[in-house]
Parts: structure tokens; sequence; C-alpha cells
């Protein structure tokens, strides 16, 4: 247990009735992960504390109350403050794009996403490319993972350009595994789709009706050729029984 606060009341009454004991309580109900010594009022925490998998504030009320009975209440706001407990994860880890040849510099060619849950800046991911998986042709914004073509491709046809990109959060966490994007360049215009984003996020109900829409992924093409191409979609063998791709 770690003693965090105490409170205290005090009884202008003598001999029994100027005993004080000290009771808590929370007005949601909830089981506290805090307890109250009734002869003090020292508050201790009563289990480990993650704000990550819990609640990170609590309204306490605390209930003095005297030996005639009388009481009167106090409310104690904590706030569970957060510590670099976690480090950035990469998902995915492997990133696969095609581009063409023709593909202009500044061209955004991917971007790479690590997640961290801790709050603030312990929460804040910077990405930097390692120098054993580097490449002057790519340039990669450390704040938003989004990796450009910084000069042209030419005669790089039919090549896979590899880099290695690191996480570090803003205590000073690494990712433990290090994400790698691979560039094929393509001739001409035959540049694979890329998705816009890197990773979508939908949330549906447990109870809802088959065939109904969970959300849109879109793709397109980042060389400037046929921007009328048909692209088809599919889905990838990974928990995906109870989903189905419109094309």
């Amino acid at each position: 247990m770690f003693l965090f606060h105490q409170v205290s009341a005090t009884d202008g009454d003598r001999g029994s009735f100027g005993t004080i004991t000290y009771t808590l309580g929370l007005s949601s109900g909830n089981t506290l992960p805090f307890t109250i010594t009734k002869e003090t009022g020292q508050l201790c925490t009563s289990t480990v504390l993650d704000r990550d998998e819990g609640l990170d504030k609590f309204e306490l009320t605390v209930t003095a109350t005297d030996g005639g009975g009388l009481s009167s209440v106090s409310r104690v706001r904590v706030t569970v403050v957060d510590i670099n407990d976690n480090r950035p994860t990469f998902y995915p880890v492997l990133y696969m794009v095609s581009l063409s040849t023709h593909s202009a510099p500044g061209t955004s060619v991917v971007k790479v996403t690590a997640n961290d849950p801790d709050a603030g800046e312990n929460g804040r991911v910077t990405y930097r490319t390692l120098p054993e998986g580097g490449s002057n042709l790519f340039t990669l914004n450390k704040d938003t993972g989004v990796i450009s073509l910084s000069r042209s491709l030419h005669g790089k046809t039919n090549t896979v350009i590899s880099m290695v990109i690191s996480a570090e959060d803003g205590g000073g966490l690494t990712a433990p595994v290090n994400a790698r994007v691979n560039v094929s360049v393509v001739a001409g215009s035959m540049a694979s789709p890329i998705f816009e984003q890197g990773q979508y996020f939908f949330t549906v109900s447990e109870d809802v009706l088959r065939g109904t829409a969970v959300g849109v992924v879109r793709a397109g093409t980042k060389s400037g050729g046929n921007t009328c191409a048909t692209i088809k979609h599919s889905l990838c063998d990974v928990i995906i029984d109870h989903l189905t791709l419109g094309h």
C-alpha cells in the first residue's frame, strides 16, 4: 500500500463525543482501489494503479463521524499520473509499396505508424531511419512517419529499395521491433496502388445485422498514370471470418 494523502477533521466536544472516525465512499458505486485508516484519515492505494488499463481520475467521498453520530463530508479528487511504462509499437512492421520511375521528388510514398498508449510527451512518437537501413532517395518526416521521394528514380527500374525505421517515445523508450519498408521501383505508370491510410479503424456493434457496411478503405496510384484504372481489393487471411469485402 502507498500512502498518498491524509484528511483531517476536528471536533470541539470532549471524550467519546469528540472521537472521530473516517469512512470512504465513491458516488458511482465502483470498487475502490483505495483504503482509508478509520482512526487517522490516511488514504492509501489498495492495489497497483495502471492509468492505461483503468480510470485516471477518481472522485472520493470521505465522511468524518464523531462519537455522537454527527458527521461531515469532504470530497477528494485523485488523478493517476501517467508514467512512461509503454514502448511504441509498429503495426504493421512490414510495408511494401511500388513506385513508378516517373514519380516526382516530393511524392509521398508511405506512412509508417507506431502507437504508444502513454499520455502527453511519453506518448509522443518520433521516427528515424537507421543508418544500416537508409536510402538517400527518400526522406522521412520524424514527426509524422511519412516517407517521401527526395530524388529521381531514373535508372532504378526493377529494383527494391529497403529502409529500416525505428520509433522512440518522448521518454526515450524505443520500439522493440523496427519497421521495414520495401519500395519496388517499376517502369512508367505501372506502379501498384497505395492505400490512402496505413491503418483503418472501424467500430461496430456486436448485434449488427449481416451485410452492414462497417467502413470504407481507399487506394490509388502514386504515379500520374491512368487515374481511371480499376482497382480491386481483397481481404488477407487474417481474422476475416465475419467480414466480406466489396470490390
